[in-house]
């Protein structure tokens, strides 16, 4: 790039800073006619483009850089504002041209699982999503991605195990609740009261959401599924006991019990927590005198 293409353009991001967004377009405008050969010019202006929102407009300068010479960057670039245009079978395309000019890229392999799935291919998003955690298992996005597709897929314990993932690699309230989600996914009814069970493990993933910044719809739920979760223990294990099983409930209880005191506490106003109060109250008093 010639030292007056690299000026327009630095004018043109100065200018985007201050908000002067048609100087900024014309200077990128300038940039090209100066060096219309200049790839970088290209993509610079779609990735202006892009920031506001100007998808058609950006893909046209992402598939002008790319027709002089193809790259990684670029066919990314092109199939992320066609996906943000709900073109995911030509998306699909282009972020497989950017696989294939770089292999090892992980980000294009999983935004191209990421269209696949949109395109109901699923696959063949599984398999792309699987290359892209082989060449970073690290990468956050491929996961969750990954979690969502089995999850439709009915692959409950493969979910899970992507959505533990999600939760090491970058612990927040959202990645345990969507954990929670993941694992009680499919129980129904059924309750599960065994020690270290699915039931225990969806209040140990609530418990880790509570602990995390999180908003006030997103703590209620968590109270709310947690308490639900807590009464389905106690009343399966006083139930087990009863019928012979050599189970201890009193701890079950009062754990249930003690987590509706403090919710109730919290939201002393919501209904579903005062309703789970009176339930544990009551099966605490099945429990004998000490």
């Amino acid at each position: 790039m010639n030292d007056a293409a690299k000026l327009a353009i630095q004018r043109a991001r100065e200018a985007e800073i201050v908000g002067a967004l048609p100087e900024a377009s014309a200077a990128y405008d300038e940039a090209i006619r100066i060096d219309p050969e200049e790839i970088g010019t290209y993509s610079a202006k779609g990735l202006f483009l892009g920031r506001q929102g100007r998808f058609f407009e950006a893909v046209d300068m992402f598939r002008r850089s790319t027709a002089i010479k193809p790259s990684y960057v670029d066919h990314y670039n092109t199939g992320n504002m066609l996906q943000a245009l709900g073109r995911n079978d030509e998306a699909y395309l282009e972020y497989d041209a950017a696989v294939a000019v770089e292999p090892s890229r992980a980000e294009g392999w999983c935004n191209r699982g990421i269209a696949l799935y949109a395109l109901g291919r699923s696959d063949e998003a599984r398999t792309s999503f699987d290359r892209a955690i082989s060449l970073d298992d690290k990468l956050v996005n491929a996961y969750h991605c990954k979690a969502i597709l089995l999850q439709k897929l009915g692959d409950k314990s493969a979910a899970v195990a992507a959505r533990r993932r999600v939760t090491e690699l970058a612990p927040s309230a959202a990645a345990f609740i969507d954990l929670a989600n993941a694992l009680r996914d499919g129980l129904g009814d059924k309750i599960l009261w065994e020690p270290k069970g699915v039931e225990e493990q969806i209040v140990e993933a609530l418990e880790a959401a509570l602990a995390l910044p999180c908003d006030r719809k997103q703590h209620v739920w968590c109270w709310a599924e947690k308490l639900q979760r807590l009464q389905r223990i106690a009343h399966g294990r006083q139930s087990a006991r009863r019928t012979g099983v050599p189970i201890e409930d009193g701890p079950a209880i009062l754990r249930y019990c003690q987590a509706a005191e403090q919710a109730f506490d919290l939201y002393p106003e919501d209904k579903w927590m005062e309703e789970k109060l009176g339930d544990a109250q009551l099966l605490r008093l099945s429990l004998p005198v000490l």
